[in-house]
């Protein structure tokens, strides 16, 4: 029950961040957009950093049901082992935008779907001033450089030392 709560919560606030396009094509903007037709596959690799700086690692199955998609993360990290994230999201053009809970934590991320059939996603936890970077790709095809650094897109130093010091335990902060 209290996972459904959560997740109603950050459905609600995926609406509103929706509600805003122009935010989600400042999120995805691309110069080489993928077709509203290319099809997002079921089985997906993912690599990201998590706000400590450890890099994680795993599975992401996607599925669609309509207009909406379920997501399933199972991804690896250095200091809690194997930890499963449930989601539910929608498309938008050339972007997935989906709301995670898992842990006890809760958050939204937007990918931008590539021609390629990759999806290069940003993320954050719930109350979190910053984002991270996590990429997907179709298991099958090689990984890249780029989904192992990690860059960040935090505003400043300052938000993440702030965050740091919450005491938060997060496994994807």
């Amino acid at each position: 029950m209290r996972n459904r709560i959560g997740l109603t919560i950050v459905c609600a606030s995926a609406v509103c961040i929706l509600g805003n396009l122009s935010a989600i094509s400042a999120l995805a903007a691309s110069p080489q957009k993928a077709p509203e037709s290319l099809a997002i596959q079921s089985e997906y690799r993912c690599e990201g950093v998590d706000f400590s700086g450890q890099p994680y690692s795993g599975s992401v199955h996607i599925r669609r049901d309509g207009e909406v998609y379920a997501l399933t993360w199972e991804v690896s990290f250095s200091r809690a082992g194997k930890v499963r994230y449930e989601g539910l999201g929608i498309r938008v053009g050339d972007t997935l935008a989906a709301t995670w809970i898992g842990t006890g934590k809760s958050g939204i991320i937007a990918y931008r779907i590539g021609p390629d059939g990759n999806l290069d996603g940003r993320w954050t936890v719930f109350g979190n001033k910053s984002t991270k970077t996590e990429n997907l790709r179709p298991v099958g095809t090689p990984s890249t450089p780029q989904a192992k650094s990690g860059r960040s897109t935090t505003a400043s130093k300052k938000n993440s030392a702030l965050f740091a010091n919450s005491g938060a335990t997060d496994n994807r902060d």
